[in-house]
């Protein structure tokens, strides 16, 4: 029994170890079963790269077989040895692979899910404002419709994001909702992604994944101010208020009053002075007409594409005083000063001003605090430097209540007794930072420097006399000082040169005189990088026709972090793709350009880098197309290469040439250029009509070869100056402003082939009238003299003609009457514009006061 026993357990334990053995081998046969490298992939449709993926099985056995089978062939097809999946439509099907060993017997069944995407293949911008123009703060919720590549117009897997540039005056958000907050032309552009993820490596780096973008659309609209308020403020003047800032040139080249005669329109005289109100942001105007409102007329203001708003004029009886203001702060020691104030109606309206038509002032009465004050006939007498008194004045109805107290209304101020025979400054108007070579641009006031900035600070002030200065001036510079509120920031000396140490915001402190003027706030920010590329077009199209040489150019301009122009705009153009497309650039140029130079029909794509950081770079693509045949089936005109444009004349002093390329080409019938078209002496003649309809047909008299070498037509040009012009010997002449019309006819056919049309604009600062002095008693030994005497011209707040003043062409006006009255229709006056290279250039300026000035008895006319 007990042999029996050691027998069987020695068979068990035996046993034991076998099982033990066998295990481990089965866990490891059941890790090393097949599987796919994926059980689910996205694939996009036509998209090289992304449209088919090769399935492979791990853990293989010799011997076994492997069948592919996909579930939707519309879908994806499979090959059914190797797993190769290719897209075919769109949607999602199931990929099975059937494993089976030598004898076919099934071994494994795996599938994964194949999802075919359907990306944007182009895009539409939709529900654009009516005339593609919107109004500031008006929001519009831009749409797109979109192709997709398999033809979808109503289903994508893909998405659209939206940008606008500029970007410092609009916004528009992922969906599309855009809204401008000031006045300009900005450019909507959709772009459309494969997915979410695309977008934000987009986002993080738009040249390095700009293959990531499969459509574009891009769309211009042009926004607008807006005319919220016209409200009177006294007889002659009424304010006009905008929604975006506006110019006072602009305002008055751009408003019409009329008074309504019934339901019909009827002019008013002409607008005499328009002004900006202070601390308004350029955003309100006080508009002062040449004569009087009527009384009870109903007014309407116009203003070019901004609309109209009305008024019904004031009137001037008693009861329509309902308040008096006084606006005389200062008294000039031992001078009588006349105390000034408003008789204001239930409206606001100064119902005593410009001229106290119904004798109200006699009404008032005023009254002094200070006993060492006199006042008499409406003037106060101050003998006290610094000395005060409070005036009160008091405007009598002379009507009185049961109790006999009577109606008045009255209101005080605090004068100051002052010596305005001082030169000191009153007010700071303006302040702008610059390069320290560079003139002041008080339209670009920089709220900022950043670290290793060589920049300089300069302002405008108002001076006690009510005469403008500014810093930059050489007879005034040594009287202007300058202090930083924190040196260790920011450094300043006092001809406005800045030093900034440090990050930081500091306080400047303008003194004129030694007397305090005004301060503003400058920020030291991080120093400048370059940040960007900007290209006026990323994607360009030329013909390859063997009958001329194709050309376009494409504007670059380097910015750094704050938007600004980089110190210098050096670039290098690179080919990305082998072409015969030939850019060339020239030494220090701020555009390159591209020629067609034969290359085949394809899309050529170039690098442009920045020379300072070669990382931030742009794309460009040049589209080479082929004309169909040689044949010409109609003509098209280019004007600086777009169908039309709109060339600014204001003459500054980088900018004292402007021209306009026009270019004439022959077309083919698939819309390919054939041949470039000479504007003269080649069987075309090339009409030009200005505003005027003055024809001017184009020839080499009158057109410039440029450096491109194509003629161009010069809208500055110079010419000699009058004897009367001091300090230049050369004359800017600007093309009248306005639309001119290109027409190109065919001689032996005496037909028209081709017309376009461009505007000239001029966005120069317009001289005003600052002040008017209608009669005066001697002094004026001629015409010129008279007009020192009876006005106040300036502009960009430089004085061209007041005593001292005397920047004068020449004057038209009437003979005296008979009580020696001259009508002044019209002066052209001049200002003075030094080039960059030091060229001092005259610009004339015609002016029309439509004054009447009353002469002296002893004047010889």
């Amino acid at each position: 029994m007990k042999k029996n026993f050691f027998k069987k357990l020695s068979f068990v334990l035996a046993l034991a170890m076998i099982i033990s053995m066998i295990a481990p081998a089965g866990a490891a046969l059941a890790a090393a079963k097949p599987k796919l490298n994926a059980t689910k992939k996205y694939l996009h449709l036509d998209k090289d790269g992304y449209d088919e993926f090769d399935f492979n099985i791990a853990n293989k056995k010799d011997g076994w077989k492997y069948k592919w089978t996909s579930a939707d062939k519309k879908v994806a097809t499979v090959n059914s040895k190797n797993g190769l999946v290719e897209a075919t439509g769109v949607g999602k099907t199931k990929i099975t692979v059937v494993i089976t060993d030598k004898a076919g017997k099934q071994q494994a069944k795996l599938s994964a899910t194949v999802i075919v995407r359907d990306n944007i293949a182009s895009l539409k911008i939709t529900n654009t404002p009516d005339g593609d123009k919107l109004a500031v703060g008006k929001e519009n919720d831009f749409n797109r419709s979109y192709v997709t590549v398999s033809g979808s117009s109503k289903k994508t897997s893909g998405i659209t994001r939206w940008t606008v540039t500029p970007s410092d005056g609009a916004t528009i958000s992922d969906s599309g909702v855009f809204v401008a907050t000031k006045a300009g032309e900005y450019k909507i552009t959709a772009r459309a992604f494969q997915s979410k993820a695309k977008y934000n490596s987009w986002l993080s780096d738009n040249a390095k994944y700009e293959k990531y973008v499969t459509a574009t659309a891009e769309y211009t609209v042009k926004v607008a101010a807006s005319l919220t308020e016209v409200k009177q403020t006294n007889l002659a003047t009424f304010k006009m208020t905008f929604d975006t800032a506006m110019t006072a040139d602009d305002v008055k080249k751009n408003t019409t009053v009329y008074y309504m005669v019934g339901d019909v329109k009827v002019k008013e005289q002409l607008i005499k002075e328009v002004k900006e109100v202070d601390g308004t942001d350029k955003k309100e105007f006080t508009v002062q007409m040449t004569d009087e409102f009527t009384p009870a007329y109903k007014y309407v203001v116009e203003y070019t594409d901004l609309g109209e708003k009305e008024f019904v004029a004031a009137t001037t009886k008693l009861e329509d005083v309902k308040g008096i203001k006084i606006t005389t702060t200062e008294a000039t020691i031992y001078e009588a000063t006349e105390v000034k104030y408003d008789l204001l109606n239930a409206d606001g309206v100064a119902i005593n001003k410009p001229n106290d038509v119904a004798n109200l002032n006699l009404r008032v009465t005023l009254e002094s605090s200070n006993d060492l004050v006199s006042v008499n006939d409406g003037k106060v007498y101050m003998y006290k430097l610094n000395d005060t008194t409070t005036i009160k004045a008091k405007f009598h109805t002379y009507e009185y209540d049961k109790s006999g107290v009577e109606t008045v209304y009255e209101d005080t101020k605090v004068i100051t007794c002052v010596d305005k025979t001082k030169d000191l400054g009153k007010s700071l108007l303006a302040w702008t930072i610059v390069g320290t070579a560079d003139k002041p641009d008080y339209d670009n006031a920089k709220q900022f420097l950043a670290l290793e900035d060589s920049k300089r600070v300069f302002v405008k002030i108002k001076k006690v006399d009510d005469n403008d200065t500014e810093s930059s001036k050489a007879d005034d510079a040594d009287k202007f000082k300058f202090k930083s509120s924190n040196s260790s920031i920011l450094f300043v000396d006092n001809a406005g040169f800045l030093y900034p140490l440090k990050e930081g915001k500091v306080t400047i402190t303008v003194e004129y005189n030694d007397a305090y003027v005004g301060s503003f706030e400058l920020t030291v920010n991080p120093k400048r990088f370059v940040a960007r590329i900007d290209v006026d077009q990323t994607y360009i199209t030329l013909s390859n026709s063997i009958k001329f040489t194709d050309w376009k150019k494409v504007t670059v301009k380097i910015k750094d972090q704050y938007g600004d122009d980089w110190k210098n705009n050096n670039f290098t153009v690179d080919s990305l793709s082998k072409a015969n497309v030939q850019p060339t650039k020239s030494e220090g140029s701020d555009y390159v350009r591209f020629e067609d130079n034969n290359a085949p029909k394809g899309t050529y794509t170039f690098k442009i880098s920045a020379n300072d950081k070669s990382e931030v770079a742009k794309t460009i693509s040049v589209n080479v197309v082929a004309p169909s045949s040689d044949a010409i089936d109609r003509y098209v005109v280019e004007i600086n290469g777009k169908a039309t444009d709109t060339p600014d004349v204001k003459i500054k002093d980088d900018h004292i040439e402007e021209n306009v390329d026009i270019r004439v080409f022959g077309i083919a019938s698939n819309d390919v250029k054939v041949e470039e078209i000479a504007l003269y002496d080649n069987g075309y003649t090339v009409n030009l009509y200005d505003p005027d309809n003055k024809k001017i047909t184009l020839n080499a008299s009158n057109l410039l070869n440029d450096a491109d070498n194509e003629d161009d037509y010069q809208l500055i040009t110079t010419t000699g100056v009058a004897a009367t012009v001091s300090g230049a010997s050369t004359q800017l002449v600007k093309a009248k402003t306005g639309r001119y019309k290109v027409e190109v006819i065919e001689n032996a056919k005496s037909r028209t082939v081709a017309t376009t049309t461009f505007i000239v604009k001029d966005t120069q600062a317009t001289p005003t009238l600052e002040k008017v002095n209608t009669f005066w008693t001697e002094g004026a030994a001629g015409l010129f003299d008279v007009m020192q005497k009876s006005f106040v011209i300036k502009v960009n707040g430089s004085t061209l003609v007041d005593e001292k003043n005397r920047k004068i062409v020449s004057v038209d006006c009437t003979t005296p009457d008979a009580a020696r009255k001259i009508l002044v229709r019209e002066i052209v006056v001049y200002e003075l514009v030094e080039a960059k290279d030091g060229t001092t250039y005259a610009v004339y300026h015609t002016f029309k006061p439509n004054y009447y000035i009353t002469l002296p008895v002893d004047f010889q006319f």
